[in-house]
């Protein structure tokens, strides 16, 4: 099931994304949004992003192990997008890294195209923009 982050999701969220991406939730920004797919009352996977107006910036998209490949990041990507069409988003984007060609294809199918190169973006990796309109 999806649904929007609520009050009880976000300390395991938070702590996946320090775990995982060595990040924490971004302080007094109104525009971040978070997704969570359920299994039950189990968090198995989510999705942050940034909508400001009618822009959308995907900021992280995580499954857990135990539940990738049941199209669970699938299911996430679509449900934002019929949200974020929903609410007048005209732009959306991202950026990957170079080697992750799961993603990359991931992205593609939902629309998303190489945009730019963002050199050394994942340190000494580089990034690839992804934008969909």
């Amino acid at each position: 099931m999806i649904q929007k982050m609520s009050k009880e999701d976000r300390i395991p969220v938070e702590n996946l994304l320090k775990e995982v991406f060595s990040v924490s939730f971004p302080q007094d920004n109104p525009f971040f949004q978070v997704l969570v797919y359920k299994d039950q009352e189990q968090i198995c996977g989510f999705l942050c992003y940034d909508k400001m107006y009618e822009q959308l910036e995907i900021e992280y998209l995580y499954v857990d192990p135990a539940y990738r490949r049941k199209k669970i990041a699938s299911q996430l990507l679509e449900f934002m997008i019929q949200e974020a069409s929903n609410d007048g988003v005209t732009s959306m984007s991202l950026e990957v890294n170079e080697h992750n060609q799961i993603a990359q294809k991931l992205y593609s199918k939902y629309g998303f195209k190489k945009g730019a190169i963002r050199k050394k973006y994942y340190g000494s990796e580089d990034g690839i923009l992804m934008i969909r309109k």
